[in-house]
């Protein structure tokens, strides 16, 4: 656990990282369809846990990472992206589904308050720390340009999210797989990448995507137009 990460052999780390944001991923979806119960958040907080106390304890890592504050022109920057992915969201919302525009905040007000209190701290923490903060410290050396680790950071982040069995929650998890990684090569500060990933995440629960990144199970049960 306090090996130097750089000092393994690369074929060991490509195994690795394959088998923890692919192979995983594939199982979870494996053991969904044979009805194992679909509590995502729970393997993924106790894996984002389970990385933390690695990531204290393994050498060369930046813990200044994890508190980083960020200049006012990175934050502007982020709002002003976000601004416009944002708007375009809910214009295809419109033309696409208008009865879905703001949904959940209008017919389910608690689990949408409930999303924007616990959604950062149970799924964007750990999601980050795990496809980001990690990806890098540990895998970030197997890659020769950062054009090439953004792009693979962003390819397992969407990967992750076959568990919803929807291709719309893969290309827009990509899209914001690329943002969130692009931001983190930049700033290397896991408290802006919180701040980004939860706009995101709670413009889809907000504006009428939550379908798509919602297990079936949920879905019947949260309901819709």
């Amino acid at each position: 656990m306090h090996e130097n990460v750089n000092e393994l052999p690369r074929a060991r780390r490509w195994a690795e990282m394959l088998g923890l944001y692919v192979g995983l991923p594939t199982a979870w979806v494996g053991l969904d369809r044979v009805g194992f119960p679909s509590w995502v958040v729970v393997p993924l907080v106790v894996a984002a846990g389970v990385v933390l106390w690695w990531l204290l304890r393994s050498p060369g890592f930046e813990r200044e990472v994890l508190t980083r504050a960020v200049t006012r022109d990175e934050v502007v920057r982020v709002l002003a992206i976000f601004g416009i992915l944002a708007t375009l969201m809910a214009l295809s919302v419109l033309l696409l589904e208008p009865g879905r525009i703001a949904w959940m905040p209008r017919t389910v007000p608690l689990l949408w308050l409930g999303l924007v209190v616990f959604y950062p701290l149970l799924s964007v923490i750990p999601q980050e720390l795990l496809y980001r903060v990690a990806f890098v410290h540990r895998y970030g050396e197997l890659f020769s340009t950062s054009r090439a680790r953004i792009l693979t950071s962003a390819a397992l982040f969407a990967y992750a999210h076959i568990v919803y069995l929807n291709v719309p929650s893969l290309v827009l998890t990509f899209i914001g797989g690329l943002l969130f990684a692009s931001t983190y090569e930049r700033t290397r500060s896991l408290p802006l990448l919180t701040l980004e990933h939860t706009l995101y995440g709670l413009a889809i629960f907000t504006l009428g995507l939550e379908p798509y990144f919602l297990h079936p199970m949920w879905q019947e049960r949260v309901g819709g137009p």
